[in-house]
């Protein structure tokens, strides 16, 4: 079944999708200091410490379109509607509670907090009206082990810890995220 292929097709590029993301956000979290004192000199520099968790934000915000293609598929807007609504008013709720207490990051832990809820809710209400098989349990294992990474980043002040840590977040989420079936087999067909 054609349609069949192709559900497994798109589960294996979200699956690397998301990896690959992932991966370059932990990059970028490890050598944002640099970049953001490369890049913008000055008083620019505290910036730094949220670009982590901001690429965290654009992986995810990347991951709608796998996340609601089931709702999308059944035309049912008002349910989009809803997500963004609720995920709207947490993202007001943790910005009022976290940005008094330790500012901009507050900020974007939120969005990306919120980010990350609008994709869970939407990969369960999508997988029950157009079943991709997508793992959620996979989906938060990644992104607790790109949480960790960039988060070892924001609290501690070790650089060999944050170093060892990022390191093995990356191995992980290689090993996890990498179907090396589907890339050996687009790689066959790319040869041919």
């Amino acid at each position: 079944n054609s349609s069949e292929i192709d559900k497994s097709k798109i589960q294996k590029e979200y699956q690397l999708y998301l990896g690959t993301g992932l991966i370059l956000s932990i990059c970028l979290n490890y050598f944002s200091t640099d970049i953001v004192l490369l890049l913008f000199p000055g008083k620019y520099g505290p910036g730094a410490e949220v670009v982590g968790l901001l690429s965290l934000s654009a992986v995810f915000y990347g991951y709608i379109l796998l996340s609601q293609i089931g709702i999308t598929k059944s035309e049912n807007y008002r349910v989009l509607s809803f997500v963004e609504f609720v995920t709207i008013a947490v993202n007001i709720g943790l910005n009022f509670m976290l940005i008094p207490v330790i500012g901009i990051v507050g900020a974007a832990v939120s969005t990306t907090c919120c980010i990350i809820l609008k994709n869970v809710i939407n990969l369960i209400i999508s997988e029950k009206r157009f079943s991709l098989n997508i793992s959620l349990t996979r989906l938060l294992v990644q992104t607790l082990i790109g949480g960790i990474a960039i988060i070892s980043n924001l609290i501690l002040d070790n650089n060999l810890a944050i170093t060892i840590i990022s390191l093995f977040c990356i191995l992980s989420l290689l090993v996890i995220s990498v179907p090396f079936g589907f890339i050996k087999t687009i790689i066959n067909k790319s040869f041919k």
